[in-house]
């Protein structure tokens, strides 16, 4: 494991962001993706603090934190009034709620915060009855094709949980098929979707990532 600083500064903040992210210096370590930082996350964050009111004092629910960089900006410059972290695979959730207790302190953020172990092959959105969420979360997470189906299901069920509620899904597309797949899914369920213009610089100031395939923001909502 590695230590990582991020360093950023955008969207109306007063001083620069940091953001402490302990991960792997393998893309893939154990078994899972989840314990690297992937570049579809830092784009939403550069969206994210352009668009703070979207989130301020609301709930927000992310699908696949991973180690929790994207949710942590999150929290430390938009404000919601919750914020939930999920992942399924034990290790993630482990170095996940490491991250979580060295960024998001009584210091740095007033933001309520959970983390939660939901897998999407699971009936566990029961776990979640006791939240009305309002934003969605997910980034780069629309990378194998056989998780595709579970991950519109979930989105569904969690769209359709609170009428008004808008998801928001940030793809690295290194696959054109597999994200093909992906809006087909969504769209037989009856979601739609919306691409959001990313800002120019969101691929600035962020190493030491270097992945430099499209990324694309969707918009998604039920009806």
């Amino acid at each position: 494991m590695c230590l990582y600083v991020f360093i950023f500064w955008g969207g109306g903040q007063e001083k620069e962001l940091y953001v402490t992210v302990k991960e792997s210096t393998q893309l893939i370590s154990k078994g899972t993706t989840g314990l690297a930082t992937w570049n579809a996350a830092f784009c939403f964050v550069k969206w994210a603090l352009a668009n703070r009111d979207l989130f301020a004092k609301r709930t927000v629910l992310e699908l696949g934190s991973g180690l929790g960089f994207a949710g942590m900006a999150v929290c430390l410059t938009c404000k919601p009034k919750l914020y939930c972290f999920t992942d399924c695979h034990e290790e993630v959730l482990v170095k996940l709620k490491e991250n979580v207790q060295l960024n998001l302190t009584k210091d740095t953020s007033s933001v309520n915060v959970k983390v939660l172990e939901l897998d999407w092959t699971e009936d566990s959105i029961s776990s979640l009855d006791d939240v009305t969420v309002d934003c969605i979360i997910a980034t780069d997470v629309v990378y194998d094709q056989a998780l595709v189906d579970v991950f519109v299901k979930t989105l569904r069920t969690l769209l359709s949980m609170n009428s008004s509620a808008v998801g928001y899904v940030a793809s690295t597309i290194r696959n054109p098929e597999t994200y093909q797949y992906f809006c087909k899914g969504i769209e037989k369920e009856g979601i739609t979707r919306e691409i959001l213009e990313l800002p120019p610089d969101s691929r600035q100031h962020f190493q030491p990532c270097t992945d430099m395939h499209t990324v694309e923001l969707l918009k998604l909502c039920l009806g």
